[in-house]
């Protein structure tokens, strides 16, 4: 729990036992203003995983020659260990990625990871970083740090940025974010009490309908309040 891994030549993601890794990048030399078209992460991957893992915004900053599963810097401690309190991360992920190839992995940032770069690039005092993060996994996986002795293996973040002549891209309309609560074992019968969450982009406009419904299993399943 006190150990630093800043100066490692890999970085480990896991969730048996639970390891995250933070990774940051600094773009105060982009002028402020300047639009952000795309943008993807590169990472060397040594040790490959079929789990699915999280990129998450860093709401606390954090030093990379002193951070440890419980504390950020020597100045003070995360406010839960192992990064896992509401003023430590954003709960939500900027994006999902699998890391099942050996070698070089890409993972395509969505329009949530483009805000969150545009964000910092207006504003470089809000980078934080990331963190990669994955505790209900039970596979773990391992990808080349800063410190490899070959720099392509080392984690990359390319942006393609907009020409000051060229139009803002309209954002792009994506899917709403389900999570329909945590796993639960359930004798028929029983009374179930759900709880979940939705998150939307607010595009292209108008509310968002939701309505719990059955999709498989045994016995006959009747809602309080289906909405």
């Amino acid at each position: 729990p006190s150990e630093n891994f800043g100066d490692d030549p890999y970085l480990e993601i896991d969730g048996s036992p639970d390891e995250a890794t933070l990774l940051g990048w600094d773009l105060s030399h982009i002028q402020p203003g300047t639009q952000v078209d795309s943008a993807s992460i590169t990472l060397h991957v040594s040790n490959r995983s079929d789990d699915d893992y999280g990129l998450f915004e860093m709401l606390q900053g954090w030093s990379e020659d002193e951070a440890t599963w419980e504390r950020h810097s020597d100045s003070g401690t995360w406010e839960s260990a192992g990064i896992q309190g509401t003023s430590d991360a954003a709960a939500q992920a900027i994006a999902t990625f699998v890391p099942d190839t050996l070698g070089s992995f890409s993972i395509e940032l969505g329009s949530a990871g483009l805000a969150l770069l545009q964000s910092w690039i207006d504003d470089p005092s809000t980078n934080r970083g990331i963190l990669l993060q994955g505790y209900k996994s039970s596979n773990g996986a391992a990808f080349s740090s800063r410190e490899s002795g070959t720099v392509e293996r080392r984690p990359q973040l390319t942006i393609t940025l907009l020409d000051d002549d060229q139009p803002t891209p309209e954002p792009t309309n994506e899917a709403p974010t389900v999570d329909a609560g945590t796993d639960q074992t359930v004798t028929v019968a029983d009374t179930v009490q759900l709880q979940a969450s939705v998150q939307d982009d607010g595009l292209p406009s108008g509310s968002m309908d939701v309505q719990w419904s059955v999709v498989s299993g045994p016995g006959t399943v009747t809602f309080a309040d289906a909405t």
